[in-house]
């Protein structure tokens, strides 16, 4: 299962400095709820567990969808985890980028994008 990435303290120090407290509440607040969510979903135990699960019967629901042996329910049971994964896929996506971003901007030491 995929590790969620931090920032370090020097990373957290180095953008405060470059862009300045407003900003850097900012992004901290952003990436805090993005970090919560996903920390609770990938690596603590309940919501892998949940997570894994879900793979699964997923990857499940698909088989008996390509046998052409899957029920009503269980179509849309398929459509609902379907979206359920990409939610959460994205939202790793999302915090990944938006983290990467902030420690390519600390290493140009770019202030405002300029």
């Amino acid at each position: 299962m995929t590790e969620i990435k931090t920032l370090n303290s020097k990373d957290v120090t180095d953008y405060k400095a470059i862009f300045g407290a407003d900003r850097f509440a900012m992004t901290m607040k952003t990436l805090g709820k993005s970090y919560v969510y996903l920390h609770a979903v990938i690596e603590a135990s309940p919501g892998k567990e949940i997570l894994e699960e879900d793979l699964v019967r997923h990857e499940d629901l698909l088989l008996k969808m390509y046998d052409e042996k899957i029920s009503d329910d269980e179509r849309a049971e398929l459509r609902y985890l379907k979206r359920r994964i990409a939610v959460i896929g994205n939202r790793l996506f999302e915090y990944q980028r938006k983290e990467a971003k902030v420690k390519e901007q600390i290493a140009k030491g770019e202030r405002n994008g300029r």
